[in-house]
């Protein structure tokens, strides 16, 4: 393969996957510029071997230069499983993963010269990534968080009951109730674990629950995830 074919996929590769590389950048994620330039770059000379490959064989042989892209694809499944962390019910970097798996998409498809679909594709990524993020905000979801609420001194069915009446008014849907109660068996711990629409006046829930009568303690386990 002459250079005049070779050297256009990899700087087109570098620039396709630095161009992904430079949003995760700008949200200050781990994988960031350097590592998605790495990963299309990687990608498309592990393509450009298997085509090499494929024509050293000599007459009668066959050689399957997708294998080594089917290979790249798997490998790439790793790295970006690193770079998806739970904590508990929080999850992120899924939004990285993608980008590091697209990213080595770009690099297989430059690897096999396709320039102008992969363009076309890193654009309508880089819009997917910036434009529908802003969209998402303004996206009706729903959000699953719990709220403890610890009580003495008053029967804990009349704090579940009104907690819960509280809750509804907020538009928040318990989908469960977690009861704990002391050694005495004056303090309850009740775990709300609820089912919030996004127009849910969350920041009243602490100070409402907290009025109640019996209510010692209240807190909002706010947990977000990150892309």
């Amino acid at each position: 393969m002459s250079i005049e074919t070779w050297l256009p996929r990899i700087l087109f590769s570098a620039l396709f996957g630095g161009v992904i590389g430079l949003e995760r950048q700008f949200h200050g994620r781990p994988a960031g510029l350097r590592t998605h330039m790495l990963v299309s770059i990687g990608s498309t000379l592990m393509t450009l071997a298997g085509i090499g490959a494929a024509g050293a064989f000599p007459d009668g042989m066959r050689f399957d230069a997708g294998r080594i892209a089917a290979g790249v694809v798997t490998g790439i499944g790793f790295l970006g499983a690193g770079a998806i962390v739970r904590t508990k019910d929080i999850v992120r970097g899924v939004t990285t993963a993608a980008c590091i798996w697209f990213a080595a998409g770009a690099g297989i498809a430059s690897g096999f010269g396709l320039l102008a679909e992969c363009g076309v594709s890193v654009a309508l990524a880089v819009t997917i990534l910036t434009v529908f993020g802003f969209a998402e905000e303004w996206i009706p979801s729903h959000a699953y968080r719990d709220i403890v609420v610890v009580s003495k001194g008053v029967p804990f069915r009349e704090v579940a009951a009104r907690s819960t009446g509280v809750l509804k008014e907020l538009g928040m849907t318990v989908q469960d109730l977690e009861i704990e109660t002391g050694p005495d068996g004056g303090r309850v711990r009740l775990v709300f674990h609820l089912r919030i629409r996004g127009s849910a006046r969350r920041e009243g829930a602490l100070g409402e629950l907290s009025s109640l009568p019996g209510i010692e303690s209240v807190s909002w386990q706010e947990q977000r995830g990150e892309a």
